[in-house]
């Protein structure tokens, strides 16, 4: 992912970050909300960026 990051970085890329991804589901009773006990957690991280492109020579 670094790698990655890094070469978008070096052509041209801008706004390059790196967010992590989590979600997590929550028991709501009456006075009481907890994150759910017995979950499977996914989680992962998602890159994005805006490439720029150079002005055409007219």
């Amino acid at each position: 992912l670094i790698c990655a990051y890094n070469w978008l970085k070096e052509n041209g890329a801008v706004h390059v970050q790196v967010c992590d991804s989590f979600q997590r589901s929550y028991q709501v009773l009456p006075e009481s909300t907890h994150p759910v006990m017995q979950q499977l957690v996914a989680a992962g991280f998602i890159l994005s960026a805006i490439k720029v492109q150079p002005p055409q020579s007219l």
